[in-house]
C-alpha cells in the first residue's frame, strides 16, 4: 500500500523532457487521476521554478491498469516572456492513454480577490473513507461531511483531504498531488441528484476530460475542503464542477469533468 506522494509520484528521467514510471496495483484499475499526477508532475519539472501551473485542460484517451509502464513525453509548445506552455503525452504499451495541455506563469503582483469562501466544517467531517485502498493507494486522510451509507457508494461531496505524509516545499510534488485529488470521486458526482445509482459509479462512469485551474499557493499538507456538484447530465454524458477551498477559506483551485456511461 503507497500513503506517500513522495513514493506515489516518484519517476524516472531517461532523457530530457521524458519520464518513465510503473504504476502501482498489479491488477487493479489505473486511477485517472494518478495519471494525471504524473502527468502534472512531469510538466512542471520543464518549467522555470518561479512558474506555477495555472491551468490543465486533459483527455483521457483510454484505460490503464496497475503494473504498467508509462512513458510521459512533455513537449514545449511556449516559453513566452510571461508564459509556458506543456504538452503532455502518456503512453503504455504503445497506445495513447492520456493527453493533457498545462499552462504555467508567475505569480505576478496584481490583485488579490474571491467572493467569500465556505465556513470551516473540518469539525463536522467524522466519515472517513479510503477509495482507492483496492488499487494499493492511500496517500490522503479523508473526511466527508456525507453519511455512511452515501460514503460507501461514493458520494462524498463535500469532504475535507490532506497528504498522510510529508510533501515540503516541492512546489512539483505538491502540483501532482493537487491534480490527483481534483479527480478523486470527481466521477461520482456526474449523476441525476436524489436518483440512487444502479451500480458503483466507479463501475459504470469513464472520465473523458477534465479540467484544473490553480488560483492561489497551497500545500497538501493542510487540509482543503473539495465540494463538486452536477451541472448537466443528458443522454449518456454528463458534467461537474467543484472547487477546493483551505481551511482559512482561500480558493485553492477549480475544476471541471466531464463522464459518459459505459455502454
Amino acid at each position: 500500500m503507497i500513503t506517500d506522494f513522495a513514493e506515489l509520484l516518484a519517476m524516472d528521467q531517461p532523457r530530457p523532457d521524458s519520464f518513465t514510471v510503473r504504476t502501482p496495483g498489479e491488477a487493479a484499475h489505473l486511477f485517472g487521476g494518478l495519471t494525471f499526477g504524473y502527468a502534472a508532475r512531469a510538466a512542471a519539472l520543464t518549467v522555470d521554478p518561479d512558474r506555477q501551473l495555472y491551468a490543465a485542460t486533459c483527455q483521457y484517451v483510454g484505460g490503464g491498469r496497475g503494473g504498467l509502464d508509462l512513458e510521459i513525453d512533455v513537449e514545449r509548445v511556449r516559453d513566452g516572456r510571461k508564459l509556458s506552455l506543456r504538452r503532455v503525452k502518456v503512453t503504455a504499451e504503445g497506445r495513447v492513454l492520456f493527453t493533457c495541455d498545462a499552462w504555467f506563469a508567475p505569480e505576478g503582483d496584481g490583485p488579490d480577490w474571491q467572493p467569500p469562501g465556505p465556513r470551516n466544517d473540518l469539525a463536522e467531517a467524522t466519515v472517513a473513507f479510503a477509495p482507492l485502498q483496492t488499487m494499493d493507494l492511500d496517500p490522503l486522510e479523508l473526511r466527508s461531511l456525507q453519511a455512511a451509507d452515501d460514503v460507501g457508494r461514493l458520494l462524498v461531496h463535500p469532504y475535507w483531504a490532506r497528504s498522510r505524509h510529508r510533501v515540503g516545499m516541492d512546489r512539483t510534488l505538491n502540483l501532482g498531488a493537487l491534480a490527483f485529488l481534483s479527480d478523486l470521486c470527481t466521477v461520482g458526482l456526474v449523476a441525476v441528484p436524489g436518483v440512487a445509482p444502479t451500480a458503483m459509479m466507479s463501475d459504470y462512469s469513464l472520465t473523458l476530460n477534465h479540467t484544473l485551474w490553480v488560483h492561489r499557493p497551497f500545500t497538501l499538507e493542510r487540509w482543503l475542503r473539495v465540494e463538486g456538484q452536477v451541472l448537466s447530465v443528458h443522454g449518456d454524458r454528463g458534467l461537474a464542477s467543484g472547487s477546493i477551498h483551505d481551511a482559512d477559506g482561500a480558493l485553492v483551485a477549480s475544476f471541471s469533468q466531464e463522464a459518459t456511461r459505459r455502454a
